[in-house]
């Protein structure tokens, strides 16, 4: 859904102030052409909404889950999203920040069957799948090493954070 405002502000004025001042024109046209695919729109969707804010242009975002209540930390949870799918609740809202932005939701998250393809799209990944979903978290590490893809995680923790890259 493209508005008025979306023909007049092409990328280059929406990020001027804030990233295209600092980057030269063949990076920001690199980031934006980069694709990112996060797996998990738990703590992912507090990642999936800083990179679409910094500029990267398509994202995939995949996640089986609908925001509860307990999600009200997550970026995409309000009492008005509650029972809703976790990817189409962050698409919209990704699109209404950077209108620009290719965003695909995966709402059947990452599965055992979709992992390849679903790591074959994506020129990073970053693991946010929750911890009881360990063999779709073993299946997404396998596939982005044989693909030779950077996976990053960034799992919460009380008081702070870790952030592994495999």
């Amino acid at each position: 859904m493209t508005n008025t405002l979306t023909r007049i502000h092409p990328p280059e004025d929406i990020f001027q102030r804030s990233l295209t001042a600092h980057l030269a024109r063949p990076d920001f046209e690199r980031l934006q052409r980069c694709s990112v695919l996060i797996a998990g729109m738990g703590g992912g969707s507090n990642i999936a909404e800083l990179l679409v804010r910094k500029g990267v242009g398509r994202l995939t975002i995949a996640d089986l889950d609908a925001y509860e209540p307990h999600n009200v930390r997550q970026r995409g949870s309000a009492s008005s999203t509650w029972g809703r799918s976790k990817v189409e609740v962050m698409r919209a809202r990704l699109l209404d920040i950077n209108p620009h932005a290719s965003i695909t939701a995966v709402a059947e998250g990452v599965t055992l069957e979709n992992v390849e393809a679903l790591v074959a799209s994506a020129d990073y990944v970053v693991d946010m799948i929750d911890f009881h979903a360990l063999k779709e978290k073993v299946a997404l590490y396998r596939a982005a090493r044989a693909a030779g893809k950077l996976t990053l995680t960034a799992p919460s923790i009380v008081n702070g954070a870790i952030l592994y890259a495999c």
